[in-house]
């Protein structure tokens, strides 16, 4: 019997390992999530800084909003990167709905931590 259940814990751990070393973008074309998914995916992403895998995953979704930009935008300017996040914010600027305040404040956010924006203007 303690033979049995050694030899399941091994298997088990085989299975997870090999999920483990699965790569997002595969995980992510077998999944299909819903929105709050959707966002909790893409902060894995983004935590993990894979940015352009993020951006990639929300295009292939056709879910690009003002929010996950702005996600998008944030995590570029956590890593330095001004000129890509004043790119998202101008495809944020072209979402046929017209809506882009999350976007604005996370890039002025960027920009007065990059102190390329003064906080008392």
């Amino acid at each position: 019997m303690e033979r049995g259940r050694k030899e399941n814990e091994r298997l088990e751990k085989t299975e997870v390992e090999k999920e483990a070393a699965a790569t997002p973008a595969r995980v992510c074309r077998a999944l299909e999530l819903d929105l709050p998914g959707l966002v909790a995916m893409v902060d894995v992403f983004i935590s993990h800084k894979l940015l352009s895998t993020a951006a990639q995953f929300l295009e292939s979704r056709k879910k690009l909003s003002d929010f996950t930009i702005a996600k998008l935008i944030k995590g570029h300017g956590d890593l330095g990167n001004i000129r890509a996040a004043i790119q998202w914010f101008h495809r944020a600027k072209m979402l046929k709905n017209g809506d882009y305040i999350h976007s604005c404040n996370s890039l002025l956010g960027v920009l007065v931590k990059a102190n390329r924006l003064d906080r008392k203007s």
